[in-house]
């Protein structure tokens, strides 16, 4: 009983500010960047692990080359802490509820083509619909992802084709919202022959790149690449609608994803389909957001609306 009364007194000492310094130290294992995050310094990030230290009689976390790794204790209580600093915030936060008819909120979504093709316009319909005081700001991709505005919450969600090797960084959460699947589309009167096109067939064909990044390749040539094989592509179109204007012959071909064909491909009436090489596997589409805003009531709502839009493409 004496051991638990002299480990309260030890627990007392310590403060909100110190508790939000574990969780961070948990997530991020930098004291560089927990500094940054809370706007801090180093010198009394450090301060306050040497305060937790006491409090614990443990190390807590012990430098490394990989930064500083959690012990088996931190690892025990860490949801603790991390259910602690939730229900503090629930308690100062004077926003618990998001009324979208109420406040005028803009939202930033970093948004593909892809996503401003087939998820935006429903969240216009419903937003329209329900006479809701939100309007939607759209970043397009430029040449990265934009991680560093998505954490710094500058950007309320981040919409990406998510691409095998990349990881993203622990301040992000992430949820996949939609998978997809590539056809090889044709224009031309020429009737193509049925089945699917093998990758044999594919280097044949002269091929319009539809991007808005400013690289010359994606996920279908990295996998072409492994294979030592390299497709023509004779022209960089700045998205699908454009691309698909530039299919004015037999011989020209271009990828594109399953859910756009079925959207854009009633707006021209010559192109033909064939199922893309069994060696280019389909993609998912992924949801990214700030860490900081997972309990963000009008985030948490941006993302569920995002997440009934794309349930109604699935059912399409």
């Amino acid at each position: 009983m004496g051991k638990k009364v002299a480990l309260r007194q030890k627990l007392r000492k310590l403060d909100f500010q110190a508790l939000e310094i574990f969780y961070h130290l948990y997530t991020h294992q930098s004291v560089t960047e927990v500094a940054e995050i809370l706007f801090l310094s180093q010198s009394s990030v450090s301060y306050s692990l040497k305060r937790l230290r006491a409090a614990f009689d443990d190390e807590l976390f012990i430098s490394s080359k990989g930064g500083m790794k959690p012990t088996p204790k931190s690892e025990s209580i860490i949801k603790y802490i991390e259910d602690i600093l939730n229900k503090i915030s629930l308690c100062v936060d004077e926003k618990q509820y998001f009324l979208p008819k109420e406040y005028e909120t803009t939202f930033t979504i970093f948004s593909p083509e892809y996503f401003e093709i087939l998820v935006i316009p429903l969240l216009i319909e419903e937003i329209l619909k329900e006479g809701l005081k939100i309007k939607i700001d759209v970043v397009r991709p430029e040449t990265k992802i934009p991680f560093e505005e998505i954490k710094n919450r500058q950007i309320d969600i981040g919409i990406v084709l998510k691409t095998p090797g990349i990881e993203y960084p622990n301040s992000l959460c992430s949820q996949s919202i939609l998978h997809d699947e590539l056809l090889a589309v044709f224009g031309g009167d020429i009737a193509q022959p049925e089945g699917q096109l093998t990758i044999e067939e594919l280097v044949h064909y002269k091929q319009v790149f539809p991007s808005p990044w400013l690289e010359n390749h994606c996920m279908v040539d990295s996998v072409l690449k492994k294979q030592n094989i390299q497709r023509n592509v004779t022209i960089k179109a700045n998205g699908y609608y454009s691309g698909l204007k530039m299919l004015t012959s037999s011989e020209m071909m271009m990828l594109l994803p399953h859910k756009i064909y079925h959207k854009l491909s009633n707006q021209h009436a010559s192109l033909h389909c064939r199922k893309a090489p069994k060696e280019l596997l389909g993609f998912d589409v992924d949801m990214l957001w700030s860490e900081t805003s997972s309990n963000d009531p009008a985030n948490q709502w941006l993302r569920k609306q995002i997440i009934l839009a794309c349930q109604k493409i699935g059912e399409g």
